[in-house]
Parts: C-alpha cells; sequence; structure tokens
C-alpha cells in the first residue's frame, strides 16, 4: 500500500515573516499616531473646558481660559494663533485647527490634521 500524500498544515516560514513584518509596520504606526491623537484628545477637552466654563462669555475672556487650559495642560503641539474665535448669530464658534507631523520610518512620515470646533450660546441681555 503506498503512504497517502501528507497534508500541509499551517503557515510557512515564508508566510511568517511576511506576517510578522505587516505586524511590525502597523505596530510602529500606532506607536507613532497614538501620541499624537491622544494630544489632539487633551487639546479638544481643554477646548470644551474653557469654552464652558467661564461666567462671561467675551472673546477676550474665553481666549485667555483657552491659552491657560493649553499651559495647565503642557500643550506644545499647537499655539495660540491656531485658535479661532468668531461670532455666528447667537452664538461664539471656537474652533481650534492644526496639523501635525510625525516621522515614521527613515525619511517617511505621517501629516495628521485636527479640527474641533465648540458652539457657545451667547446671552441675550435686555429685552431688546
Amino acid at each position: 500500500m503506498p503512504k497517502a500524500k501528507r497534508q500541509q498544515q499551517g503557515m510557512s516560514f515564508v508566510g511568517w515573516v511576511l506576517s510578522l513584518f505587516l505586524f511590525v509596520i502597523f505596530a510602529l504606526a500606532a506607536v507613532r499616531l497614538i501620541p499624537v491623537y491622544l494630544e489632539y484628545l487633551t487639546i479638544r477637552s481643554a477646548v470644551d473646558a474653557a469654552a464652558h466654563d467661564q461666567p462671561t462669555l467675551s472673546r477676550h475672556v474665553i481666549f485667555r481660559a483657552i491659552v491657560r487650559q493649553f499651559v495647565v495642560n503642557q500643550i506644545d503641539a499647537i499655539h495660540s494663533r491656531n485658535v479661532r474665535i468668531s461670532r455666528v448669530h447667537h452664538h461664539l464658534v471656537l474652533s481650534v485647527d492644526y496639523s501635525e507631523q510625525t516621522p515614521f520610518i527613515g525619511n517617511v512620515g505621517f501629516i495628521v490634521h485636527f479640527h474641533h470646533s465648540v458652539n457657545v450660546p451667547v446671552p441675550k441681555f435686555g429685552s431688546g
């Protein structure tokens, strides 16, 4: 009786090397991008806190509160010039718009663009 052909099971060595290579590339990308996104979340919470914790809603007071939040949270990825405060109807719109560049491998890197805006209602004073 002839021996039956043995069925191959699992991945070959080349398959394992390619899988490991892809895993390392994605892990390195995550290591480079996660701190950038965590800093964005800190910036976003700082803008939200400055927008909603102010008793007087003037542009100057809110701008100073945002800059103060950046100092307290040690945010140095953006500058105060990246903060815009504009008035639209009965709201102040606070927006933060910036790009962050982070290296990846050699001369290849990532450029990530972030934008966050908050509408803050302006209370009406007086009857008309």
